[in-house]
């Protein structure tokens, strides 16, 4: 039964996916064998259904057998109605399965939509209700004892040639859970053999030791030998606990990324029936809309892709009902009619990023900010579209069964959060609006950062960190009564981590602070910690349902001494660290007016890379010029003042290399920073730009708009 419900699932998805491609425009051939494959899939399932005595699924899809041979035999036309009809089958189909699940009675409208199917074929007549009565619950029907032997047809059964099997979840976690504890157990063994090794130097220090070497007697002759005997039995220990360690390693790193392989699912995986859903809210709100989707291809962790689903629901149907415009208006402000949700997936560092992007009519601000204050809610003047996760807070002005209820972004933020993840919101006037979310690959492990903190040790999500360091007193200023560290390009906010936790401050006079420096947004933040310990990857461990609602914290793990170290909650630590370095930010605003934007050269040869580089910049609110070559970029500096020139390497007459060189061999330019963003990735083209004096060297291949808009605010 289980088999054939998993069947069932996949063959429901496969009928959304023929019927919304039908809605589309369509060659007669592709026509042909979309409805071909409709059939093939009913076909299958009514003898899956038949197999394990689910009658009325059966039933239902004999009906909806004879239309679609009727529709492939080109005796019946298929029309809007008979799609929807169609529609409404594959959705019927999914709630019997869910009836069959949980064991609840089946719906009266599946009787209902065998006559429909049959009334809807024009050759045949309807279809013979199901024998059970809707009120009885799905049970298996036995077979009768004349109808002779039926063999067993398997739902979702693997042929013999391929060598896949199902596995249940529930196993896979298990699963990965010991690989998890196999890893510490690994590190426990390399902490032991680091304590043996400590052992057996003490041991050496002390036969070496000259006091102990002079003294005479026959005991001390016996010690003496017992110490060499120690000695050497120390190192047969210690070459013996390497060797295991060394094969425990092994063991373990390949255990571990066997079941991390085994658990990876593609992005598409999260995005199943998405299609669905854009088709049929467009539908309900008369408006048009289609779905686009880019690096479905990227492989997450099970447990990621599960919790992803509701949020890309909720964030998919938001942009429809609020983003998405009517046809009309579209037109209107020159749009096309048919509005566009995209969801884009990326990988970043150890993680993924997820966009889910709409071109309507963005986020309505003021409205937004207005409905945040009415329900009390202190608001960020510099971020106001935040406002959108707040429970309760909606800009719909009626409610309807999609919105209104200022439930469903709020809902995605906790479901996020609760993946160990952070979302964040764009939207331009007109253009549309955009939610990224972060996520790690997996919620099982975790690299994370080691600190100390009030006695307790803590541990931070690496993901976020940019560095940690130990800085002198001295690199520690107050700027408008805000502890800031200087040394940097921008003074950095400086918080006590026990603020976070609104732990009492630490009094200390230590020359040193230990900080660690995490990325909030757009902007570095320095926390003060009372020490830094370690950086590890961490079995992460869950709370317990009776502190479930600790919302400082995400989990806790075990280290190979046996500490406690508790995980701080990446969406609160950012949360709160903004609300903390707020005041200060806009206490140190300039109060005159702002200075000229900066003057950035962009030499590039290829027209696209220029396009592109030069929106990313102006975006930033950098004042851009541009050169097709390093010959051109020469000429243009002889006229005009720059602040930085970004420049690629491989270009006609004169490339990056030979423009930085001269640049830096002239007294009128020596000093303007310069940035190469090339294609050249060998290590020998890296040392060169920087020997001839580049500041930065950026890859094409892993390029990231935000890296490079950090190192040019770094170098300005």
């Amino acid at each position: 039964m289980g088999l054939f419900l998993d069947e069932m699932d996949e063959r429901i998805n496969t009928f959304d996916r023929d019927l919304l491609a039908l809605e589309t425009q369509l060659s007669d051939v592709e026509r042909a064998e979309r409805i071909g494959s409709l059939f093939r899939g009913a076909h299958s399932l009514k003898g899956a259904a038949d197999s394990v005595g689910a009658t009325a699924i059966a039933t239902v899809c004999h009906g909806l057998e004879d239309l679609l041979a009727e529709l492939r035999d080109g005796a019946t036309q298929l029309d809007a109605s008979r799609v929807e009809l169609l529609f409404q089958t594959a959705d019927a189909l999914r709630d019997a399965a869910h009836c069959l699940r949980v064991g609840e009675s089946a719906s009266p409208a599946l009787a209902a939509l065998v006559q429909r199917l049959g009334a809807s074929a024009s050759r045949r007549p309807p279809s013979t209700a199901p024998t059970e009565t809707p009120s009885q619950p799905f049970e298996r029907q036995p077979k009768s004892a004349g109808s002779g032997p039926q063999p067993a047809r398997p739902a979702a059964s693997v042929s013999a040639r391929e060598s896949t099997v199902r596995v249940a979840a529930d196993k896979l976690d298990a699963l990965m859970q010991q690989s998890g504890e196999l890893l510490v157990a690994n590190h426990h063994a390399k902490e032991r053999l680091g304590e043996a090794l400590v052992l057996g130097e003490i041991v050496r220090q002390l036969r070496l030791d000259p006091a102990f070497r002079d003294r005479r007697g026959r005991g001390a002759q016996r010690a003496s030998q017992r110490l060499r005997e120690l000695d050497r039995a120390l190192d047969r220990l210690t070459s013996a606990l390497a060797n295991n360690h060394a094969a425990l390693q092994q063991a373990a790193s390949r255990v571990d990324a066997e079941v991390r392989r085994i658990r990876m699912l593609p992005f598409a995986t999260a995005c199943e029936g998405l299609d669905r859903i854009v088709r049929d809210t467009a539908r309900n709100t008369h408006k048009t809309a289609q779905l686009r989707l880019q690096g479905t291809e990227i492989e997450l962790d099970r447990s990621i892709s599960d919790g992803l689903r509701d949020p890309l629901v909720h964030l998919v149907r938001n942009a429809i009902d609020h983003g998405i415009e009517n046809p009309q208006r579209r037109r209107a402000a020159g749009k096309p009619e048919t509005g566009t949700v995209s969801i884009a997936a990326a990988l970043r560092g150890e993680g993924i990023e997820i966009t889910v992007a709409d071109d309507g009519a963005g986020l309505d601000l003021p409205a937004l900010r207005a409905r945040a204050r009415d329900r009390g809610f202190s608001i960020d003047e510099d971020d106001v579209a935040s406002a959108v996760f707040l429970p309760g807070v909606s800009t719909a002005r009626t409610i309807t069964g999609l919105s209104g209820r200022g439930v469903g972004l709020d809902a995605v933020r906790t479901a996020v959060d609760a993946m160990r993840g952070t979302i964040r919101v764009r939207s331009a006037p007109d253009q549309g609006t955009s939610f990224v979310l972060t996520l790690p690959l997996t919620l099982t492990t975790l690299r994370v950062v080691l600190f100390e903190l009030a006695g307790q040790t803590f541990a931070l999500d690496a993901a976020i960190v940019q560095r940690v360091s130990r800085v002198r007193s001295a690199a520690i200023a107050s700027v408008e009564g805000h502890p800031v560290i200087t040394g940097e390009t921008a003074p950095i906010p400086l918080i006590p981590f026990r603020a976070i936790f609104d732990l009492p401050a630490l009094d200390t006079t230590s020359e040193h602070t230990a900080i660690i420096i995490i990325q909030a947004g757009d902007r570095n933040i320095a926390l003060s910690v009372d020490a830094l310990l370690d950086e590890r990857e961490i079995l992460i461990r869950s709370l317990g349902p009776r502190l479930s609602g600790v919302h400082t914290i995400a989990g806790a793990t075990i280290l190979a001494d046996g500490t406690l170290a508790l995980i701080a909650r990446t969406a609160f630590l950012l949360e709160r660290a903004g609300e903390l370095t707020r005041t200060w930010r806009t206490s140190m605003a300039p109060k005159s007016s702002a200075p000229p934007p900066k003057r950035i050269l962009l030499v590039d040869d290829s027209v696209t890379t220029r396009a592109l580089e030069r929106s990313i910049l102006e975006a930033a609110e950098y004042e851009v010029i541009t050169a097709g070559d390093g010959e051109e970029a020469w000429k243009t500096l002889a006229g005009t003042e720059v602040d930085l020139v970004v420049s690629d390497v491989d270009m006609p007459r004169m490339d990056g290399f030979a423009l930085v060189e001269a640049m830096r061999a002239s007294a009128q330019f020596r000093d303007i920073p310069i940035i190469l963003v090339t294609a050249r990735e060998s290590d020998h083209d890296k040392r060169r730009g920087l020997e001839v004096g580049a500041d930065a060297y950026v890859l094409k291949s892993g390029f990231d708009q935000r890296a490079l808009l950090e190192t040019i605010r770094q170098l300005l």
